[in-house]
C-alpha cells in the first residue's frame, strides 16, 4: 500500500511541475517530464487496476493503524470506563483475521445490496460504496427533511456494514437501493419493496422497527425465486410496533440476527424467537458515524439488533463476493458451523440462534471451498453434504500452531510482538475454540486493563469433558479476577 502512496505523490509532483510557469521556462525538461508521465501512466494505471483492489478483500478491517487501546486516539470514545477496546465487536468476530485470498481473487467482485432502515444522511456514507448516483440510491430526499434520530440510525447502520475501516465490515458491498422504514417514514417512501426485484441485488439488509404481513410475503418471494440472501435484525423489546405491523419473525425467511452484550450474554432487549439464527456483538457499544459533526473521524455509538445485523450482513456480502453461487440456506450452514459457542448456543430450546458470528473462520472455510475445484460442479445435495462435513471446519492443527507461537510472543516485552501474539491466539481461538486459548485471551486482555473483553471470553461455554481439573480451576480464577479493579499502570 505504501508503494501506491509514493506513486500517487510522484504523479502529484510531476503534474504540479507541468502546470507551473517553471515547466514552460524549461521546454526540454517539460518535454521529458511529459514523456515520463505518459510512460508511468501506461505502466502504473493497469497495474493499479489489476493489483490495487486486492487490498479490498484481504485488508485489515478494524484497526489498520493500530493504536494503544483507549489512548488519545482522535474521536474514539472510552467505552465502559475504558475497559473495552474501541472496536471490540469487529475484534471479537475476527474481522481483521481473515486469511490472504489473493490467489483466488486478485481483484474483488463487488456485490450490490439493498437496505431498509430508518432513513439516511447520504453525505455521511462513502460515495465510493454506492452502486449508482445519489438520486437513484436515495431518491433525492434532502437530509435536512429527515428527523435526526431516523437518519442517524440508518447512517450508522450503513457505516457498520460498508463504511471505511475501522468501522465497516464489508469491503465489497455496493449500496444500490436504500429504502426508508415503511412504518416510521412512509411519507418519503417513493418506491415499494417490489423495487428490490432488481436481479443485480444479491443481499437485502433489514434494520426496521416492524414489517407488515404483505412486506414479509414479498421478501420471502425473493429468497425463493430470485435466490437473494436476506439479513434482518431480530427486533428490540423497547420498540413500539403497531398491531398491523408485527415483525412476523416466525414467517420471515431470512438470516435473523440477535444481539450479544460485551459480557457475553444475550442483550436484554434482543427479541427471542425460534427464527433467530445467530448473534453478533452489539449492546449499545458499536462505534460508527451517524452525525455530520463526526465526519472528521469522531465516532458515536449505535447498537441493538440493527447494529448486530449490519455486522452479519457485512460478512455475508464478502462471502458472496468470493462464492457468488451460494444460496441463503448454504450461507446459513457456514454461519452455523463456524459460530462461536457463546453461552446461549448450548440451550436445548434455542431462542437466540446457534452462537456468535465468527467472521474469521467463515473466510478460512471459504478458502477451503475455493480450493475445492469440484464445488461448483456439485449438485445441491452434494454441496449440502460437503458444507456439513466435519473436515471442512476442522482447523485443529493450524490452531495449535498459532496458539504455540502466540503464547511465546505474549511473553515478549516488545509491544508489537505482544500484539502479534494476541492476534495469533485470537485466530487460534476463532478457528478452534478451546479452554487453553480462552484462558490465554482472558489473561492477555486482563493484563492490559481490558476487563470487559476478558469478561466476554470468560462467558464462553464448552463441554465439561474438554476441561481438565487444572484448566477449570484457572478459568474460574480468571472469571473471579475480572471484577477486580485494574491499575491504569497496567494498560498498554
Amino acid at each position: 500500500m505504501r508503494g501506491y502512496l509514493k506513486q500517487g505523490f510522484a504523479f502529484a509532483v510531476i503534474f504540479f511541475l507541468l502546470s507551473t510557469d517553471h515547466a514552460h521556462s524549461f521546454p526540454y525538461v517539460s518535454k521529458k517530464i511529459k514523456i515520463c508521465t505518459a510512460v508511468l501512466s501506461l505502466v502504473a494505471v493497469p497495474a493499479a487496476i489489476k493489483w490495487g483492489p486486492k487490498y479490498v478483500i484481504q485488508g485489515r478491517t478494524y484497526l489498520e493503524n493500530r493504536a494503544p487501546w483507549n489512548s488519545d486516539w482522535k474521536g474514539v470514545r472510552s467505552i465502559r470506563n475504558g475497559t473495552l477496546t474501541p472496536f471490540w465487536a469487529q475484534e471479537i468476530i475476527g474481522a481483521d483475521l481473515r486469511p490472504n485470498l489473493q490467489q483466488f481473487k486478485s481483484s474483488p467482485r463487488y456485490v450490490s445490496i439493498a437496505t431498509m432502515s430508518g432513513a439516511y444522511d447520504y453525505r455521511l456514507i462513502d460515495s465510493y460504496k454506492l452502486d449508482g448516483d445519489i438520486e437513484s440510491v436515495f431518491q433525492s430526499i434532502s437530509p435536512d427533511l429527515i428527523p435526526n434520530a431516523m437518519k442517524e440510525h440508518g447512517t450508522g447502520v450503513m457505516n457498520l456494514l460498508l463504511g471505511k475501516s475501522p468501522i465497516g465490515i464489508s469491503k465489497t458491498a455496493k449500496l444500490k437501493i436504500a429504502l426508508s422504514d415503511p412504518r416510521f417514514y412512509s411519507s418519503l417512501q417513493g418506491r415499494s419493496l417490489k423495487s428490490l426485484h432488481d436481479p443485480q441485488i444479491e443481499l437485502i439488509h433489514l434494520s426496521v422497527a416492524g414489517l407488515p404481513r404483505e412486506a414479509v410475503d414479498i421478501l420471502n418471494s425473493f429468497t425463493e425465486s430470485n435466490h437473494k440472501v436476506i439479513v434482518a435484525g431480530a427486533g428490540n423489546r423497547n420498540v413500539e410496533i403497531s398491531n398491523d405491523g408485527s415483525y412476523q419473525l416466525h414467517n420471515l425467511n431470512a438470516i435473523v440476527v440477535g444481539s450479544i452484550d460485551p459480557n457475553g450474554q444475550v442483550s436484554s432487549y434482543s427479541l427471542p424467537s425460534s427464527n433467530v439464527f445467530i448473534l453478533a456483538p452489539s449492546g449499545n457499544y458499536l462505534q460508527t458515524i451517524t452525525k455530520e459533526k463526526y465526519m472528521g473521524g469522531i465516532y458515536s455509538t449505535l447498537g441493538k439488533t440493527s447494529g448486530a445485523s449490519a455486522l452479519v450482513a457485512g460478512t455475508v456480502t464478502d462471502l458472496l463476493s468470493l462464492i457468488p453461487s451460494l444460496t441463503q440456506d448454504e450461507v446459513k450452514i457456514i454461519l452455523r458451523k463456524t459460530a462461536l459457542p457463546t453461552s446461549n448456543s448450548k440451550h436445548t430450546k434455542r431462542q437466540h440462534g446457534y452462537g456468535t458470528l465468527n467472521d474469521a473462520k467463515v473466510f478460512y472455510v471459504a478458502q477451503r471451498i475455493l480450493e475445492s475445484k469440484d464445488f461448483e460442479k456439485m449438485s445441491r445435495i452434494e454441496r449440502k453434504t460437503f458444507l456439513e462435513s466435519y473436515d471442512l471446519y476442522n482447523f485443529g492443527v493450524l490452531s495449535s500452531k498459532l496458539f504455540e507461537r502466540g503464547t511465546q510472543n505474549l511473553e515478549s516485552p516488545d509491544p508489537e510482538t505482544w500484539m502479534t501474539g494476541l492476534d495469533q491466539i485470537r485466530t487460534a481461538f476463532n478457528l478452534n475454540p478451546l479452554p487453553q486459548s480462552q484462558i490465554a485471551l482472558i489473561k492477555a486482555y486482563y493484563s492490559k486493563g481490558m476487563t470487559s473483553n476478558a469478561e466476554f471470553y470468560a462467558s464462553f461455554t464448552f463441554e465439561a469433558r474438554n476441561l481438565d481439573h487444572e484448566e477449570a480451576a484457572q478459568l474460574e480464577a480468571r472469571k473471579s479476577d475480572i471484577s477486580k479493579p485494574v491499575a491504569t499502570s497496567n494498560r498498554r
